[in-house]
């Protein structure tokens, strides 16, 4: 098992840290504000009321679907396409000016791949560091994912107020879950049989 001191130390412990955390930098800022940003994109209230129970509906089937092709395929590459997929997502909204409801659903099939790809980080981590420090190394990524993500609900806020507009918002956030994928995909292995234990100090 990899201790967590050589874990923090290394590259692949940092790249897959900030993979993760720059997806929950996303999506708290954009869980606070879905609402407000259907309506942006011309949803009446009342109906954005009815579809914000459908923002996490398709994260079961995803999560399901990726946790099964991170069996079969390598993990890094399967939560690289996740961020990509779910940064199109981001950008597919920008450019359509009246959303229908159909599109607005197809939006948050595309979004869920981002937090389909959640487990697939959890497990990358157990492969490559072991899981006898599991719960440090996953902790010192959460706190990592806690500070990143506290201010952005208030930037989307703050956009808005300003702009009175989401696109400053959704450009960055595409780019941050494009480049969160990109980070996985060039994810170094620690292990090169992650099924296999290696033991440091």
């Amino acid at each position: 098992e990899l201790s967590p001191r050589f874990a923090l130390t290394s590259s692949t412990y940092w790249i897959l840290a900030f993979s993760l955390a720059m997806r929950g930098m996303v999506f708290s800022a954009i869980v606070v504000h879905i609402v407000p940003i259907m309506i942006w994109k011309g949803i009446d209230e009342s109906t954005a009321g009815i579809l914000i129970g459908m923002f996490t509906l398709p994260w079961i089937p995803v999560s399901l679907m990726m946790g099964w092709l991170g069996s079969r395929w390598p993990k890094k590459s399967v939560a690289a396409m996740g961020g990509l997929i779910s940064g199109s997502g981001m950008f597919l909204l920008l450019l359509m000016d009246q959303v229908e409801i159909w599109q607005m659903a197809l939006v948050f099939m595309l979004w869920a791949f981002s937090e389909g790809s959640l487990p697939l980080g959890w497990a990358m981590l157990a492969d490559q560091f072991g899981r006898k420090n599991l719960g440090v190394l996953r902790g010192t990524i959460m706190t990592l994912f806690s500070f990143l993500s506290i201010g952005t609900p208030f930037y989307a806020g703050w956009i808005f107020d300003r702009y009175e507009s989401y696109t400053w918002l959704i450009i960055p956030a595409g780019t941050i879950l494009i480049l969160a994928g990109l980070l996985n995909w060039s994810m170094p292995s620690i292990r090169s049989n992650p099924t296999q234990p290696t033991n440091s100090a």
